[in-house]
């Protein structure tokens, strides 16, 4: 589920900055509305990266397929608020933005 909901969060971001720009048919304006797709796609892409690099590493090293019941919220620290952090670290040092990254 984490997997999808990451997923269509990407999706979604993404679609309305290419949406915004074929409207516009102009790079993104202001800057901060850059920033905050440019946010929002690092975020979710890092968080299914993490996700399915977790997943396998449990599998692989451990052989142990992870149960996702009742403490599933240890997967959602480690796929989710793990990138969060280190969003909101290269937002705040202006690092988002018309640069060609993100």
């Amino acid at each position: 589920m984490y997997l999808s909901v990451y997923g269509g969060c990407f999706s979604l971001s993404h679609l309305f900055d290419h949406v915004h720009m074929a409207v516009t048919r102009d790079y993104m304006r202001p800057k901060v509305l850059c920033a905050f797709y440019g946010f929002n796609v690092i975020l979710f892409v890092t968080a299914q990266i993490l996700l399915i690099a977790v997943n396998a590493f449990m599998m692989m090293f451990f052989n142990k397929n992870m149960s996702f019941g009742k403490r599933d919220w240890k997967l959602f620290i480690w796929t989710f608020v793990t990138p969060l952090t280190a969003a909101i670290i290269a937002a705040s040092l202006n690092q988002f933005g018309p640069n060609g990254v993100a």
